[in-house]
């Protein structure tokens, strides 16, 4: 998710969910909690149907932590 720019839906299947938590070294319960924290800051949209979950990134939450791509 780090290299993904702004903008950017991102399909949270079980797979990425999987490969985000190692990547953060976190369980499930904290990464959930991640996202509802971002969602509340207004960094993330978040929406869930029945064929999984999608976020949308809004902002970069971390962008002095982390560079992002630039936008052309």
């Amino acid at each position: 998710m780090s290299g993904a720019p702004t903008g950017t839906a991102l399909r949270l299947d079980a797979a990425t969910r999987n490969r985000a938590c190692r990547t953060l070294l976190i369980d499930g319960d904290a990464f959930d909690e991640t996202l509802a924290q971002l969602e509340e800051l207004g960094s993330l949209m978040r929406r869930t149907s029945d064929g999984g979950e999608t976020v949308l990134l809004l902002d970069a939450p971390l962008s002095g932590l982390a560079p992002q791509r630039n936008q052309r």
